[in-house]
């Protein structure tokens, strides 16, 4: 038997809104905070098989049809940045030490929730031996089946859903699949570009 247990990863981490530099916690944002079971990423990565009719059932070729990168989260802090990327458009206590989200605020039926996107950073405690992900333009919003939970025996979170977005300002280096959406690697190969 053969292996390289050094290739397994296990990846406690924390989440950051907006970073600008990848040196040293925050990144030049803000922290989520804690999260519950850490962060689940969904590619979602579209595929269309070709049959050809004299071979019967058998698959030819699959074609790439493109990939809506997801990422979803239970964020377990109350703060300020939390209820803002929770309630998208809501307004909050500006400077005030009281938390408090006013929704739907400025967000109206038929706004685009990627007009409140930003960059985010999922940063492990251990990132010599673990991979950063960086998504380049996420848009949150609130899972649409999650309930917000207020009561002695559980605590309050925030089941979040960030769209990853493609960032235009983000050049790919394939010239057919022009923008990037998310970067998942070595902290030292990661770059913060502009959303």
């Amino acid at each position: 038997m053969s292996g390289t247990p050094a290739n397994i990863l296990t990846q406690p981490g924390f989440l950051y809104w907006q970073p600008t530099n990848l040196t040293a916690a925050p990144f030049g944002g803000t922290s989520l905070g804690f999260t519950e079971e850490g962060i689940r990423i969904r590619p979602n990565i579209g595929a269309r098989e070709v049959k050809g009719e004299e071979t019967g059932d058998e698959t030819l070729e699959t074609i790439f049809l493109g990939a809506d990168v997801k990422l979803f989260v239970t964020l377990k802090e109350t703060s300020d940045i939390v209820l803002q990327r929770a309630f998208p458009g809501g307004l909050t206590d500006a400077g005030g030490s009281n938390r408090f989200i006013q929704f739907p605020g400025t967000l109206l039926p038929g706004s685009r929730f990627g007009d409140e996107a930003g960059r985010l950073l999922f940063h492990p405690l251990d990132s010599t031996n673990n991979k950063v992900a960086l998504f380049h333009k996420a848009a949150p919003r609130f899972d649409q089946a999650s309930e917000l939970m207020m009561r002695l025996r559980e605590d309050t979170n925030y089941t979040m859903i960030f769209d990853c977005l493609r960032n235009d300002a983000v050049p790919s280096a394939q010239p057919e699949y022009p923008y990037r959406i998310a970067f998942i690697g070595d902290v030292g190969d990661a770059s913060i570009e502009p959303v």
